[in-house]
């Protein structure tokens, strides 16, 4: 489940591109083998790249070309109050802070997990999204296959 927490969008008319910025929480419940149900809330903030573009014919409409993501930070929350399960600091660790909790949970599912989704404790991995959100807005291509 997600939830939105706010919008913000940047507009370029001059050259018809637009950026969204929208924080939001993700929602996931988990089961443990002996039953302990919990909660993962991962706050993150997704990048909406929006161009307007002629639709029919003359006509011109806003569309999504890309969307990224951004992991701020994430933590688990006991369902009843009482239990969490504990992973260990090795299993913590494999994942990075933003998404380490979602990660470890996931993963206990059988999931692939990703290492390399952008959080805000990557400064590189940051300034490459600013810069692109920056080339957008201007007009540019901006390469976000990375």
């Amino acid at each position: 489940m997600h939830r939105e927490c706010g919008t913000l969008v940047e507009l370029n008319l001059v050259t018809d591109r637009a950026l969204g910025k929208m924080k939001a929480t993700i929602t996931q419940r988990f089961k443990t083998e002996d039953g302990v149900e919990y909660d993962v809330d991962c706050d993150c903030q997704f990048f909406f790249f929006c161009e307007r573009l002629p639709t029919n014919g003359r006509e011109r409409s806003w569309k999504v070309k890309y969307v990224k993501l951004i992991y701020m930070k994430d933590k688990m929350v006991a369902v009843d109050g009482h239990r969490v399960p504990v992973f260990d600091k090795a299993t913590l660790d494999r994942f990075p802070e933003g998404y380490k909790y979602l990660g470890a949970a996931q993963a206990s599912l059988g999931y692939k997990i990703d290492l390399h989704l952008p959080t805000p404790h990557s400064k590189a991995t940051w300034k490459r999204m600013y810069d692109c959100m920056e080339k957008w807005l201007s007009g540019l291509d901006a390469d976000l296959f990375w």
